[in-house]
């Protein structure tokens, strides 16, 4: 059985605001997304421990204690 009273263009008008809030919450999403792996390579660029210490021109070999 087929839908009775069916209006294309109707419906269409009745779906667009439903339909531009799933569009604007994925466009959100993928903003998210981006502005995180951003912040995820910006983390990993960062010198730590021994590497920066060699960076600085800091001598890393530790003298062992005397007894």
């Amino acid at each position: 059985m087929s839908a009775p009273k069916t209006d294309v263009d109707k419906q269409a008008r009745r779906h667009r605001p439903a339909i531009w809030g799933i569009t604007i919450a994925v466009l959100f999403g993928v903003a998210l997304l981006v502005v995180r792996l951003f912040w995820w390579a910006e983390d990993g660029t960062d010198p730590e421990g021994a590497e920066l210490q060699n960076e600085l021109g800091i001598e890393s070999e530790i003298e062992p204690a005397s007894e």
